[in-house]
């Protein structure tokens, strides 16, 4: 199982970088990103379902996403993008989870990716934004 989280985390982060290659902001890569992450639903869907107690590679390589995604946040926040008065944890718990309720709206085919990434993004950028 630990190998197959380790190439789910690899096959996301190499997503991620693929599509923000040419972002224009920290908060454009940070909607390119989504919109990277959302399509992979079916083959991401376990790395959220399953714990890696003995996966201490995975555990570190999670949390180094983890300290990326904040450190994009906190860039995003000096473009002006976050209201100020929301932590940097809340947005980020915010971010994750809006993924996660695309995943499962492909998962249901009530979305397809492309409809889910919309949808996320708007709400996301709609409860955040100053």
């Amino acid at each position: 199982m630990t190998a197959l989280a380790q190439t789910a985390l690899k096959e996301l982060n190499d997503a991620v970088e693929a599509a923000t290659m040419d972002a224009q902001s920290h908060t454009d890569g940070l909607r390119l990103s989504m919109a990277a992450i959302i399509p992979l639903a079916n083959r991401q869907w376990f790395l959220s379902h399953e714990l890696f107690d003995d996966g201490a590679e995975v555990t570190a390589a999670y949390k180094a996403d983890i300290a990326e995604l904040h450190k994009e946040i906190e860039a995003a926040r000096s473009e002006g993008s976050f209201s100020p008065d929301l932590s940097t944890k809340w947005i980020a718990e915010t971010y994750e989870n809006l993924i996660y309720a695309a995943w499962t709206m492909i998962r249901e085919e009530e979305a397809t990716p492309s409809q889910a990434a919309d949808m996320a993004w708007r709400t996301f950028m709609k409860g955040v934004s100053r």
